[in-house]
């Protein structure tokens, strides 16, 4: 029975017995394709990770399977948080000679990610896989070459250093790329701690596309060292006030280094944003026009479903439109206009802020005893561990932003209305 082998699998963590990692890596091996199962395995490795590596590692049938692969990811994850060197250099050697991308490429990203919990520089990973990397460059610029491969060379490139990866990830970030190519490489680059990448993704900022631009904002604000080459932008317009949300807004606002909460507050105090209330009573006509609802879906896909899911578009991030558009097209202008006059619990932003000085925003998805998910914009989620995390801070508002009906008029928010309503 599967239920046997999963509690099994929980118990042999608190058995001390020769022979229990090969037992386990025997379930492991029979269940690879179940997510439960693997995490089971998984949590019963506090001792024994690096044979385990061993025994499936040589099982092509295990490894050339997607749950085989997704195992080892985080397998090599844990080893490399672990960082012993033994379990380490098994791990390079057997990688370093794989000619497979597809296999090798998200496994020495998961080591790296492992050795970066466990404070390693990315210089030393990037002499192992000196040709690992060498190869994932040159792939992730071939624009001939499979888009899903193309990725998971950006994605490995963003563990290694700004020197060796920026400018290829940079030649990336052209309207002759699609967007998932753009967004990875942006991704990427958010991972490299190098002063450059904010002033270079800053400089292409006009170009960019909502999609790229609220991800390069994400970016921008997660680490000290970008905020301030970022308030510069918003000074010098660059960069306009409404291309942030609300919740980004008072992230500057309330940030804890004094100069950066000085200069924000005295930044967005002279935006002359109009009260909530006036903009509801401006738009209040919208609710007795008749509204046109092909235009009202184009208003929606551009402004709304970055974060509301309705009739298959867009991604959940706030409540499913669904679910309240019966409450009339009065409260739902309310809703949208003044986001912050009533938040459901659930709905509230939180602030993570990372030993490693990072920050990260969005809606607490999930916890677990060691992690917490952040749900963000466009579905994008992170998972940090609970070992990582400095503090947690509630912003006490929606991560909705104000200003959506910034270059609308009122029969466009009719329109707009009529789509949710209908």
């Amino acid at each position: 029975s599967i239920n046997v082998r999963y509690q099994l699998a929980f118990t042999l963590g608190d058995l001390k017995h020769a022979d229990k990692t090969k037992t386990l890596a025997e379930i492991v091996v029979r269940d690879a394709g179940n997510s439960w199962m693997r995490a089971a395995a998984l949590s019963s490795l506090a001792e024994g990770a690096g044979e385990m590596f061993a025994l499936l590692a040589q099982n092509r049938e295990f490894t050339g399977g997607t749950g085989g692969l997704d195992f080892l990811s985080a397998l090599i994850g844990i080893i490399g948080t672990r960082n012993k060197a033994d379990e380490v250099s098994g791990v390079v050697k057997y990688l370093a000679a794989s000619e497979n991308p597809q296999f090798a490429f998200p496994l020495v990203r998961a080591l790296g990610s492992g050795l970066h919990r466990a404070g390693s520089s990315s210089k030393s990973l990037v002499e192992y896989f000196q040709p690992v990397f060498a190869r994932a460059a040159v792939l992730a610029a071939n624009s001939d070459a499979n888009e899903a491969t193309r990725l998971q060379a950006i994605q490995l490139l963003g563990i290694g250093n700004f020197t060796d990866s920026g400018a290829t990830l940079l030649k990336l970030l052209n309207q002759n790329e699609s967007q998932a190519i753009q967004l990875g490489s942006i991704d990427a680059l958010g991972h490299l701690s190098d002063a450059s990448v904010a002033s270079e993704l800053i400089q292409r900022f006009a170009s960019m596309t909502p999609r790229v631009r609220s991800e390069t904002l994400t970016v921008l604000l997660a680490r000290p060292e970008r905020v301030s080459p970022l308030l510069t932008a918003i000074e010098k317009e660059t960069i306009h006030p409404s291309d942030l949300t609300s919740s980004q807004i008072k992230f500057l606002e309330n940030h804890r280094d004094a100069g950066f909460q000085e200069r924000a507050k005295k930044l967005f105090a002279n935006l002359g944003r109009a009260l909530r209330d006036d903009v509801v009573k401006a738009f209040q006509p919208a609710i007795g026009m008749a509204g046109d609802v092909a235009h009202g879906k184009v208003i929606y896909q551009e402004r709304c479903a970055s974060c509301h899911r309705l009739e298959e578009n867009g991604f959940a991030l706030g409540p499913d439109l669904v679910t309240v558009k019966n409450t009339g097209k009065e409260k739902l202008l309310v809703n949208i206009l003044d986001p912050n006059r009533e938040v459901a619990p659930n709905y509230k932003a939180f602030e993570v802020e990372t030993k490693g000085e990072e920050s990260a925003i969005g809606l607490i998805a999930s916890e677990t005893a060691t992690s917490v998910t952040l749900r963000q914009a466009f579905g994008k989620e992170s998972v940090i561990l609970r070992s990582q995390i400095k503090t947690i801070r509630s912003q006490e508002q929606s991560l909705m932003p104000e200003g959506l009906e910034s270059g609308l008029k009122p029969q466009d928010m009719a329109d707009l209305l009529e789509y949710i309503s209908k």
